[in-house]
């Protein structure tokens, strides 16, 4: 996955891009802040880092990441099409254990087997 996200995502072409960002915009993220602590607000109730620079960073890599398990399942599919449906038996099969239901379980695991 995080192969895949230093290949393609372009993390640094994005960062570099906010570091580009104008002065004006800064200036507007900073005002919008300041209205929103308001004359009595603290930075410690509302931190900066939660409005600011870091949302950006986190979108920017929650991003990489969807992208990325999109290409993992594009890329199972193509390479083993019962992959997601062992994933879902192996699932079922946790499932039936952590609810004592054995035969159930032991029924998943014999569908679980004949896909190999």
């Amino acid at each position: 996955m995080n192969n895949w996200i230093g290949e393609h995502a372009n993390l640094r072409g994005q960062i570099i891009e906010i570091m580009n960002l104008s002065d004006d915009h800064w200036e507007k993220e900073l005002n919008d802040y300041k209205k929103l602590l308001g004359p009595k607000g603290l930075q410690r109730d509302t931190p900066i880092k939660k409005i600011l620079l870091h949302r950006m960073l986190d979108e920017i890599h929650t991003d990489a990441f969807d992208l990325a398990n999109g290409a993992y399942y594009e890329w199972l599919e193509n390479n083993d099409p019962t992959a997601i449906e062992k994933g879902i038996l192996r699932k079922q099969i946790k499932e039936s254990l952590e609810q004592g239901d054995l035969k159930e379980a032991q029924e998943q695991k014999q569908q679980l087997l004949n896909y190999k």
